[in-house]
This record gives C-alpha cells, sequence and structure tokens, in this order.
C-alpha cells in the first residue's frame, strides 16, 4: 500500500510554492488571448457570422421556393377537386339532357304523312299536336268542298301506321262555310298517335 503524506512538517508553504505549480506557457497565453484587440476578434467572428447569414439566407430561399411549389401543388389539388365536381355536375346535366332526348316527342313524321296524303279540296287551318302520354294525339281542324271528300281524307288516315284505327270526327259548330258564293264544310279530326317514328 502507498502512503501519501500530506502533512508540512511544520513547514510552512508560501504562495512561491503555488507559483511553481502554475505552467507559464498556458499563462502567457491566456494574457495574449485577453488582451488581442477586439477588433481582430470581431474580424474572425464577422466573417463566420456572414458566412451563416449567407447560408441562413440561401436555405430560407429554398425553403420560400419549396413553399411555393407545396402551395401551386395545393392549388392543383384545388383545382382538380374543382374540375372533378364540375365533371360531376356535367354528368348530372347529361343524364337529364339523355332522359328529355330519349323522351322527345317529335311528330314530323306524321305530319309528313297528313302532307303527302291530304285529297285535292281538303284544307286545313290548324294542325295542334298534344304531346300527351304515350305518342300523344293530334287535332286537325279545316274545311272541305263536301263531305265525301272528308271521309277519303279519314280514310287514309285510317291507314297509316302512325294513327290509330278510331279517329274522332267532331261536328264544328258552323259546318259550312260561305266563300264567293260556294259552301264549305268544315270539319274536325282528333287523332291519336300510335307512334311518332
Amino acid at each position: 500500500m502507498i502512503k501519501i503524506n500530506l502533512s508540512t512538517d511544520g513547514k510552512k508553504v508560501g504562495p512561491e510554492a503555488y507559483l511553481r505549480l502554475i505552467k507559464l506557457k498556458f499563462v502567457i497565453l491566456g494574457l495574449i488571448l485577453m488582451l488581442v484587440p477586439d477588433w481582430i476578434k470581431s474580424a474572425y467572428f464577422e466573417d463566420q457570422l456572414n458566412i451563416a447569414q449567407t447560408d441562413m439566407s440561401t436555405l430560407t430561399k429554398e425553403r420560400n421556393e419549396l413553399r411555393k411549389k407545396v402551395d401551386g401543388v395545393k392549388n392543383i389539388r384545388n383545382q382538380i377537386e374543382k374540375l372533378k365536381e364540375r365533371e360531376q355536375s356535367l354528368q348530372e346535366r347529361l343524364k337529364v339532357v339523355k332522359q328529355i332526348v330519349e323522351t322527345k316527342k317529335n311528330p314530323w313524321n306524321p305530319v309528313q304523312y297528313i302532307a303527302k296524303n291530304i285529297p285535292e279540296n281538303v284544307w286545313l287551318t290548324s294542325m295542334i299536336y298534344n304531346p300527351e302520354p304515350g305518342a300523344g294525339s293530334m287535332t286537325l281542324t279545316g274545311y272541305s268542298v263536301d263531305y265525301k271528300i272528308q271521309g277519303e281524307f279519314q280514310e287514309a288516315l285510317k291507314q297509316s301506321i302512325f294513327f290509330d284505327k278510331y279517329i274522332e270526327y267532331k261536328k264544328v259548330t258552323n259546318s259550312t262555310t260561305q266563300t264567293n258564293s260556294k259552301e264549305f264544310a268544315q270539319f274536325e279530326f282528333i287523332l291519336k298517335l300510335v307512334r311518332l317514328d
């Protein structure tokens, strides 16, 4: 076992003994550093500060550019969502238009048939299409030279694929019209449409 004797054996230790323990090189270096002018120290640290500030401004610019890109992506996402909503709205409108087109009733073919098969000496004063459930109906009002021609017209309409075989004949209150000393027989046919095409 090693024993260390820390006692001074009655000797007095003075400050010079403590001075011997201090390394002279380190003391001189510390004094130099304390006495170095501030402008030398500040020049070194200012360079470091400028470098750090430059790096920080570069990083801030990159961060701002990335934020702009992210905002642009968010804007594109919003535009995509709006386009999807608009597409859905347009699809709903398209469904409505398709339904209208599918249920559209165009009496063009029956009207053409009437125009081609109307006898001479029969004149129509009105033709009204009533889009009722199914194909609808038509009311033809007019006059002719006599009732026989009206019967021929009625038979021609019965031969059509567009009209029901039963044609309702309504008696017009003034069954005859007088023009230039000629009398004309008025008529009104109500035709039930079977098909439009």
